[in-house]
């Protein structure tokens, strides 16, 4: 029910968005006619962002409006259309005509006006960035890989460390990691250094992954990697006022090694008892201790096996599950009801 929810304001907000860009391109356009009939004299009757007027003052002449259709968008400008006879303003006086060279320039600094909000775009998303649910990595730790998948019998192993792809270098985060896969033309080469050092190329053609899934036909990679915990402790929370700042990679957690999928379901399943962390800044390797203001999620504490549906791989101690269920358990069915999958 509640991921029936996410999803509906995912897309509510995605639709949002969508508008708001689109309207803002419109602006931008407008913007660009409107400044330039100013700058060449052009008498201009209203610049009105939407349809359909709901509020309107004018100023110095000319009328601004805000439409309730907020899809669109224009420059009244009577002397940019050359075709009539008699060009007159909004009362029916006349006006004169232009020099066509003023209509050129005011015609072309709509579209203008976009390429330039587009380099300022390009330039603010190169400089900043744009987030990313992983860092980027020049080197991956594998994690799982699923048995009798490809990437297995090519030989990809658990521990195994990546660091070419097709005999390249790569600097990108997981997702586009798997899209490289997921896109690669014949046969993937990945490079890896084994935990005895040694050094082996895994070759395989990547297969459909309708685990994941399961209504495309999408090859999805069969293993996961190990991905670093950087985090970004929101202002006032515990882990800020435990002295943790945006960047800090976390080494350890309760004085084991961590990564970023087992570091979050630790936190969320720590029914509010004191979290011990390892963490660099820069060179320098440092220890807190955080304190949550409440208890985590109620779970039962059970670890599935990435290497088939169901089967229970080990328990978290101290939460319900614990001496209730074995490893090597197959769970059938939930509150009564089969399940397929460990998501349902």
């Amino acid at each position: 029910m509640w991921d029936t929810v996410m999803q509906i304001l995912s897309i509510i907000g995605s639709a949002l968005f969508m508008i708001f860009f689109f309207g803002m391109c419109i602006f931008i356009h407008e913007l660009g006619h409107f400044l330039v009939a100013r700058w060449c004299g052009l008498h201009i009757v209203a610049f009105s962002i939407g349809f359909k007027k709901i509020w309107a003052k004018k100023i110095n002449g000319v009328e601004y409006r805000i439409g309730c259709i907020p899809v669109g968008g224009y420059v009244d400008l009577p002397q940019i259309d050359a075709s009539g006879d008699k060009i007159v303003d909004e009362n029916g006086n006349p006006l004169p005509r232009v020099a066509p060279w003023k209509r050129l320039v005011t015609a072309f600094a709509g579209p203008f006006f976009n390429i330039l909000f587009a380099l300022f775009l390009g330039c603010f998303v190169w400089y900043f960035g744009l987030p990313q649910s992983t860092p980027k990595l020049r080197e991956m730790a594998v994690g799982t890989v699923q048995v009798n998948k490809p990437e297995y019998n090519a030989g990809l192993r658990p521990g195994d460390v990546i660091f070419l792809f097709n005999g390249k270098p790569f600097e990108r985060t997981w997702t586009e990691f798997s899209r490289d896969i997921m896109l690669n033309v014949g046969d993937v080469k990945l490079t890896v250094r084994k935990p005895d050092g040694g050094i082996v190329d895994v070759v395989y053609q990547p297969a459909v992954n309708r685990q994941v899934a399961p209504n495309a036909k999408v090859p999805v990679p069969f293993f996961t990697v190990d991905l670093p915990v950087v985090v970004a402790p929101q202002k006032g929370s515990p882990a800020e006022k435990a002295g943790l700042r945006e960047g800090d990679l976390v080494l350890k957690l309760n004085g084991k090694p961590v990564w970023c999928e087992d570091f979050w379901y630790l936190v969320r399943v720590c029914g509010g008892r004191p979290l011990h962390i390892t963490y660099k800044r820069g060179d320098s390797v440092s220890e807190t201790t955080v304190i949550p203001e409440k208890a985590g999620d109620f779970v039962t504490g059970l670890v599935f096996s990435p290497n088939e549906e169901r089967m229970i791989d080990a328990h978290l101690a101290e939460l319900p599950a614990e001496n209730k269920l074995l490893p090597g358990d197959v769970v059938t069915a939930l509150n009564g009801r089969e399940i397929a999958h460990t998501h349902e």
